[in-house]
C-alpha cells in the first residue's frame, strides 16, 4: 500500500488539516517521517 493513499480517503478539508498539523510537526523536528505516516494512516482508519 502506498502511503499517499491515506490522504485520498479522507474528506479533503479534514485531510488538509491533519496533513498540515503533522507536516508542521515534522518540519519543527517534533515528529519523524515515520510518525507522520503513522498519524495519517491512523486518521484514515478513523474515518472509514
Amino acid at each position: 500500500m502506498k502511503k499517499g493513499i491515506a490522504l485520498s480517503s479522507l474528506k479533503s478539508e479534514q485531510a488538509g488539516e491533519v496533513f498540515t498539523k503533522t507536516m508542521r510537526g515534522y518540519i519543527n523536528g517534533n515528529l519523524t517521517l515515520d510518525e507522520v505516516f503513522e498519524i495519517l494512516i491512523k486518521n484514515r482508519k478513523g474515518t472509514e
